[in-house]
């Protein structure tokens, strides 16, 4: 082959990947949750003609210079789009493509082998190193989409690896991290995603739990009836694989969006660009997970909401008891929720949940009627029990109740596994009794009429209810605060007092305890 044909091959790769990468970065920018599919489809197809490019020369290519790591980062590139677009569309199949991609990134070490920090010259160090951080970046995005796939495995297998490669990469350059940890005032590597566990909790409670279709490998395609190699720089990923994956059986999963610590005008934008999307049939979830208080006492009586007309300083309006901080940038002010804000979504039917030791100030209703569910504002916790560190109580009640459940108890080691699966059945058949308590029940309210037709909303109900049973029982005391509430009230025959909410709760709860007697049981 031809000198001059192998790096003529190579240039117009090179060519292609710069183009590839401004389209990408233009669909990259685009807010998550106000279209952008017209970016991100010319994305595709120009990383569609590139991968084409790569399995068709590939010998042109590398005498060229191509090197694994250029495959390995196209590849990650479409394994980020396929994420996007499933984070815009909430389509699983998109995220079956993501893990495609970045298990055979992964599996095949595009960037492990170019990585290595023994290189003793400047220029090949410094390559080394940025090639390091590629990989570093691409580990943490498999790993978060292995954990929105429920790879188990998967997800302890990257963790270790990330931690391990953390270690190797500060060890084969210590100087340039010495440098940055001084720049950054902490330590550096990894962004993993804007997504804390209790929003990561409810992101998974509302969708469809994924079937066997879904659960695949990734496909490892050969050439002439033969096993592909996998020591040169192979291209052999199918780009089209998740478009073949699809579950007739399953609806659509609800769109939604995320963000993380917004200001007030932020979240507004978002919700207002959202709504002018919902069918008239749909109905708006919004989920605040969020502080009750600033940081720092300071008065922001200056400021108004951002729906509010109000601003004399007598205003109740501003008492530090009457809103949700939102943070992390400075105290009060812009980044103070008041139920006055959410007046023009409550024009559409309003699903809200609070989570927030200060969600008391949403009790006082505003606008048309919406269904609310505010968390206690003090968490609750039996000797043993893991530190709230690790998420929301109520959170972790509405999106694994069954965990939730062992948490409270103090239930943290193994359990056997015909004991959990007795006391899931318990739980599943006590929802089952409840959701038809609650759908024959006199005087139910319209506003939770109209919500209950949704499969994840009625979920989140049902949920709610034994949550608030759950914490009467542990606290018979009955202080108000330690109990979640809800707006407007559910029926007696769903409160905690109601003999067919209670009983499953105290079966449930022998069930467990007794497993966990027989644990403590010398010999």
């Amino acid at each position: 082959m031809a000198d001059g044909e192998a790096s003529g091959a190579y240039r117009e790769f090179k060519a292609l990947v710069e183009a590839a990468d401004r389209k990408f970065a233009r669909a990259r920018d685009l807010p998550l949750y106000a279209g952008g599919d017209h970016h991100s489809r010319k994305a595709f197809k120009a990383y569609t003609r590139l991968w084409r490019l790569q399995q068709e020369r590939r010998r042109e290519l590398v005498a060229g210079g191509l090197r694994r790591w250029e495959i390995g980062e196209v590849a990650s590139r479409i394994g980020q789009l396929y994420y996007a677009r499933y984070l815009r569309t909430a389509e699983p199949r998109s995220l079956v493509g993501a893990y495609v991609f970045y298990e055979a990134i992964y599996s095949r070490g595009y960037f492990a082998a170019a990585a290595g920090g023994g290189a003793s010259s400047g220029d090949s160090r410094h390559q080394g190193l940025l090639i390091r951080y590629k990989e570093l970046r691409f580990i943490a995005r498999f790993l978060v989409v292995a954990m929105l796939m429920r790879r188990a495995e998967a997800v302890d297998h990257l963790a270790t690896r990330l931690r391990a490669l953390v270690e190797e990469t500060k060890s084969a350059y210590p100087t340039q991290f010495a440098c940055q940890e001084r720049t950054t005032h902490g330590p550096v590597m990894v962004k993993f995603t804007e997504l804390t566990l209790d929003t990561f909790r409810m992101l998974q409670c509302l969708e469809w739990e994924p079937t066997g279709s879904y659960q695949i490998a990734a496909k490892e395609l050969t050439e002439n009836g033969t096993v592909s190699d996998q020591s040169g720089p192979s291209g052999l990923i199918d780009i089209h694989l998740s478009a073949e994956i699809s579950d007739g059986s399953l609806p659509s999963n609800p769109q939604k969006a995320i963000i993380y610590h917004p200001t007030v005008s932020h979240l507004l934008a978002v919700l207002a660009t959202i709504c002018e999307e919902l069918s008239q049939d749909s109905i708006l979830l919004i989920y605040i997970s969020a502080s009750g208080f600033a940081e720092q006492n300071i008065a922001s009586q200056k400021y108004v909401s951002s729906s509010s007309s109000h601003a004399n300083k007598s205003n109740p309006h501003f008492s530090s008891d009457n809103h949700l901080w939102l943070g992390p940038h400075g105290s009060g002010g812009p980044n103070n929720i008041y139920p006055e804000d959410l007046i023009p979504f409550t024009r559409y039917p309003l699903f809200l949940v609070i989570d927030s030791e200060n969600s008391h100030a949403f009790k006082a209703e505003k606008g048309e009627p919406a269904a609310i569910l505010l968390s206690p504002r003090i968490s609750s916790a039996m000797p043993g029990a893991e530190s709230t560190a690790h998420g929301s109580q109520f959170t972790y009640f509405l999106t694994a109740p069954m965990q939730a459940f062992c948490q409270l108890a103090g239930i943290t080691s193994d359990i056997d596994t015909d004991t959990y699966a007795n006391a899931e059945n318990i739980l599943v058949s006590a929802l089952e009794e409840y959701e038809g308590i609650l759908c024959t029940s006199v005087g139910l309210n319209n506003v939770w009429g109209q919500i209950l037709p949704d499969p994840f909303l009625r979920r989140l109900i049902l949920r709610f209810i034994f949550c608030r049973a759950v914490l009467f029982y542990f606290h018979l005391d009955e202080h108000e605060q330690d109990l979640p509430t809800c707006l407007p009230y559910l029926p007696e025959s769903v409160s905690p007092n109601a003999e067919a909410i209670k009983t499953p709760i105290l079966l449930l709860a022998e069930s467990l305890t007794y497993d966990k007697m027989l644990q403590q049981q010398p010999g």
